[in-house]
């Protein structure tokens, strides 16, 4: 009994061995990567306000005025979207207010500051 006993134990001491402790993980592969969020989206609605200064003095019956509006802006795509905008100011004779619409173009700089060339092209009425 002591020649099949000794080496089972010595079998089942080495086997156990080989369940002990615990799983060894890299935590470091384990953390996800943060993707920083683009400045500048594929499709953006924007929302500006504004103040706004006339200086109208001998080109319009209205004068000079101060006043202010807001502009919708939608980029269907990252460089190109369109805008309206509609603005009210006051001026020395009357009040006055202007109604515009452009199409946008811009080109996004994106990097540890994030800037964006703009062009405007469209019209309106006042």
């Amino acid at each position: 009994m002591k020649k099949i006993a000794i080496p089972f134990f010595a079998v089942l001491a080495l086997a156990s061995s080989a369940f002990a402790g615990h799983e060894v993980r890299d935590y470091k592969s384990d953390k996800k990567q943060i993707i920083p969020e683009p400045c500048f989206k594929d499709q953006e609605l924007q929302l500006d306000v504004f103040v706004s200064y006339t200086d109208a003095v001998n080109r319009s019956t209205h004068g000079d005025g101060v006043g202010g509006g807001l502009a919708v802006n939608y980029f269907f795509i990252k460089y190109v979207g369109v805008g309206v905008e509609g603005n009210i100011y006051d001026g020395d004779v009357h009040g006055a207010w202007d109604l515009g619409g452009r199409i946008i173009a811009r080109y996004p700089i994106e990097g540890s500051i994030c800037i964006a060339p703009y062009i405007f092209a469209g019209g309106g009425v006042s």
